[in-house]
């Protein structure tokens, strides 16, 4: 009998122990779980906080961006203003060749055409003179070393004839400065005048090549070739 007791005690003891791991294996592996969705909770409120801040970071750079090219096209439509009273602001199309373009209207296509340009930012002007040598370059690079040409002459052909020019009645380079905006305007003239035998001539050249270009950074901001 008394054998039969210790067994007993025996087996009642070794149940509340098996008993006992269980409950400690079930609270691990619930605070296991909970550690987990912590874990997960936080990493979706970084990740969230993380595209709100590129989110912003976007916004506010398309908004500088957007102000950028408002000032640039205030200061371009004053240029336009001052030059030829105005500029084209309907449906604005250009033929390029091959393709005709339509633009919102003519400072667009102004702002545009400087992607033809591979270094659209010249550096400070600090003078007209400084001012002509840069934007030389540029008509150049564009349009050619005989344009140029054609614009220094300094002689007139006749009839295959070349005859000095005595005086010209047009700039070489027609330059502005608008102090408003610090915008520098340039265009290269065609000659028009007297040559030396009193022969009076003019060249007519209709919507001629120019850049606008900011006084502070020589950044061209608007031209047409």
């Amino acid at each position: 009998m008394k054998r039969y007791s210790f067994i007993c005690i025996l087996i009642l003891i070794i149940f509340c122990s098996c008993s006992n791991k269980t409950d400690v294996a079930d609270v691990s592996e619930h605070q296991i779980t909970e550690t987990s969705d912590t874990v997960s909770a936080i990493s979706s409120e970084t990740t969230t906080a993380v595209s709100t801040v590129a989110t912003d970071a976007d916004s506010e750079t398309t908004e500088t961006e957007n102000k950028a090219d408002e000032d640039i096209f205030e200061a371009i439509a004053f240029v336009c203003n001052e030059r030829w009273n105005g500029y084209d602001k309907e449906p604005y199309t250009i033929y390029t060749g091959t393709d005709y373009i339509t633009y919102d209207n003519e400072i667009d296509f102004f702002m545009n055409s400087v992607s033809r340009i591979k270094n659209n930012t010249l550096g400070k002007i600090d003078s007209e003179q400084d001012l002509i040598s840069k934007a030389r370059e540029v008509f150049i690079e564009v349009l050619g070393q005989g344009y140029i040409d054609r614009a220094e002459a300094e002689y007139l052909d006749r009839n295959g004839v070349k005859i000095a020019i005595a005086e010209r009645t047009t700039p070489v380079y027609d330059t502005a400065y608008y102090e408003e905006y610090d915008i520098w305007y340039i265009s290269a003239c065609m000659p028009s005048g007297v040559t030396e035998d009193g022969y009076t001539f003019v060249t007519i050249h209709d919507n001629p090549a120019f850049l606008i270009i900011k006084g502070s950074n020589g950044k061209i901001i608007g031209c047409r070739f």
